[in-house]
């Protein structure tokens, strides 16, 4: 399964023509934070997935809710409620 940072940089790369640091800048988030989202050294908060996910709507076409489910699959939240749910039910 690919990381968030390779799915942002990915969206970047493909439906933009900026780098990671122009697309911070387009969007209007502070590029350092990008570089970290995009690196996997921290994640976004739920406000600023969906921004990503309405910005990328936009220049992809694709939905926003397809986009949006992408970003928090990935997100380490739902990974370890998703782990907490398969230990849960191993044990019952």
């Amino acid at each position: 399964m690919n990381t968030f940072g390779q799915i942002l940089r990915k969206l970047i790369r493909i439906h933009t023509p900026y780098t990671i640091h122009g697309w911070a800048i387009d969007i209007g988030f502070p590029k350092t934070i990008v570089y970290h989202w995009a690196n996997d050294l921290y994640y976004p908060p739920m406000d600023r997935l969906i921004i990503m996910a309405e910005y990328f709507a936009d220049v992809s076409g694709k939905p926003f809710t397809e986009l949006l489910a992408m970003f928090c699959v990935v997100h380490p939240l739902a990974q370890q409620i998703t782990q907490r749910r398969r230990a849960i039910a191993a044990h019952p």
